[in-house]
């Protein structure tokens, strides 16, 4: 079996140290004129100096982080917390040669890929041919719900940029919470407008065009040649329709791979994760379960956590695989990094973001995501996995180069 390791730093702060924190927060609190309680002042002094540590424990492991593989942050157990402070910092990892030992070819998986076949290839084809979305101008309105809008972004906070993107497609559509999808509708071409999002991210938002989408049946009479894409007939249509369709397609069968291949790891149990790694898993999923359709509904605790109620063992199941598939997950890929190196080249990326842009921000309420950043780390994620296939099976993962058009 893989090991992790714990490494454990002791952070023992003498009784007269924790007490000058505790006065330089009773000043900071003063000059800012807060009314600040005594157990809120032990809390401030003692995350402070915790943090500080942590900082410095998280440096000390960045610098090294060729060598290892870090999991989740740095966990603090309080050992003490009276009139000083005494507190174990440790963080779990994988050291590069347990990495290294691990045989990336030693999971048995039987994979049966699922790609379209053409007759659903057909049907897909006619149903889009009947029902052809056209994209019609909008000239003398403001926008409206179901509208695209093409928009260029720009979000800063405290003044910084954090977010510019120009010329995406966004669809004007209503929602409950907050999103700039609904705040186009009423705004007019041309216009300029700014707002802060419930994070205090502020965002300025400019309309460039828009346009209305109408349905029409696809006919040898109404087709019109797509000059920007190289498209002059129907036939040459369908083609890239379908190749699309294919890709999509082997997006999701790779996924369902590594889907695949992770599970039968921790079938395995080839790797060791680190109980501290679950329970926090296990802590931070309790929250959205605690409700009255939450697996963990009626309690408020976890200390009320009954193994004699079923919906309890799913939820402490549950919560464990999906711990130990985030972690295998990364070993996976930190393995394969180590075997192969992979960079997308401009090209693929440049491809890709059209393809986004084209197929995926028509019809999504989240395109925004979708920066070259994001795009690039799912790229280079996707050629991992393909390497991965390649193990296996060196003819499917050349379909899928060819599929994803990596080649």
């Amino acid at each position: 079996m893989i090991k992790f390791t714990r490494e454990i730093l002791t952070l023992d702060i003498s009784k007269e140290q924790f007490k000058k924190e505790k006065n330089d927060a009773l000043m900071f609190a003063i000059k800012s004129g807060q009314v600040i309680k005594p157990e809120e002042l032990n809390q401030m002094a003692k995350s402070k100096l915790i943090n500080e540590k942590v900082s410095e424990f998280a440096n000390h492991l960045r610098e090294n982080q060729i060598n290892i593989l870090p999991i989740g942050r740095p966990y603090v157990s309080i050992l003490e917390n009276n009139e000083n402070l005494k507190a174990n910092i440790h963080l779990i990892r994988y050291d590069l040669e347990e990495i290294l030992k691990f045989d990336l070819k030693s999971v048995k998986i039987d994979f049966k890929e699922n790609f379209p076949s053409d007759q659903l290839l057909n049907d897909v084809w006619e149903d889009f041919r009947k029902k052809r979305p056209v994209y019609k101008d909008v000239l003398d309105r403001d926008i409206i719900e179901q509208d695209i809008v093409l928009v260029d972004l720009l979000a800063t906070k405290d003044g910084q940029t954090i977010h510019k993107q120009d010329h995406i497609k966004l669809q004007a559509k209503k929602s409950d919470t907050f999103s700039i999808n609904n705040e186009l509708i009423g705004k007019k071409l041309g216009h300029e407008f700014s707002f802060n999002d419930p994070e205090n991210v502020f965002w300025t938002v400019k309309i460039i065009s828009a346009q209305i989408v109408e349905v029409e049946e696809l006919t040898e009479a109404n087709f019109e040649p797509m000059i920007e894409e190289n498209i002059n007939t129907i036939q040459e249509l369908r083609n890239e329709f379908e190749s699309n369709i294919k890709k999509e397609f082997a997006g999701r069968e790779l996924l369902r791979f590594f889907d695949e291949y992770v599970y039968k790891l921790i079938e395995e149990n080839q790797i060791d994760v680190a109980q501290e790694v679950i329970d926090e898993t296990i802590n931070n999923l309790a929250q959205r379960e605690m409700n009255p359709n939450g697996l963990l509904a009626n309690i408020d605790s976890l200390k009320n956590i009954d193994m004699q109620n079923p919906m309890h063992v799913e939820f402490i199941q549950s919560a464990t695989f999906y711990a130990k598939r985030s972690v295998i997950t990364e070993f996976v890929f930190k393995a394969i990094k180590e075997a192969v190196e992979i960079i997308p080249t401009q090209e693929i990326l440049e491809n890709e973001l059209k393809f986004i842009n084209k197929t995926i921000n028509n019809r999504s309420e989240n395109e925004i995501k979708f920066t070259p950043d994001k795009v690039m780390d799912i790229l280079t994620k996707h050629m991992y996995v393909i390497e991965l296939v390649r193990m296996f099976n060196p003819n499917l993962a050349q379909q899928f180069e060819t599929l994803l058009r990596f080649k």
